[in-house]
């Protein structure tokens, strides 16, 4: 059962850090869009592991799991928050609209 805890674990955070590496475009469009769906599986990913270490009671990597579902909120605000007006610069949502 830990075994698969731990491959859970590694699958997420090789995801978790692949992502930095994105080879799209994520200024607007579709690109942002597939963007934020990676983003997203990175969050429900860690949870799927945060449950499962929860469950078989590993501590240390209960804790690495809430970071990497904390890692995926924190992609995610940094794409979503100028978009919605809370940040300093602003972009839009779709390509050729205006912010």
């Amino acid at each position: 059962m830990r075994l698969g805890v731990w491959a859970r674990l590694i699958a997420v955070a090789i995801l978790g850090s692949a992502i930095l590496w994105w080879p799209y475009s994520r200024s607007c469009g579709w690109g942002l869009a597939a963007y934020l769906a990676a983003t997203t599986m990175i969050i429900v990913g860690g949870l799927w592991v945060v449950a499962c270490t929860w469950i078989c009671r590993m501590a240390r990597t209960h804790a690495f799991a809430l970071l990497l579902a904390l890692w995926g909120v924190g992609l995610i605000a940094v794409e979503a928050l100028p978009r919605i007006g809370y940040a300093k610069s602003e972009a839009s949502w779709l390509c050729g609209a205006v912010p």
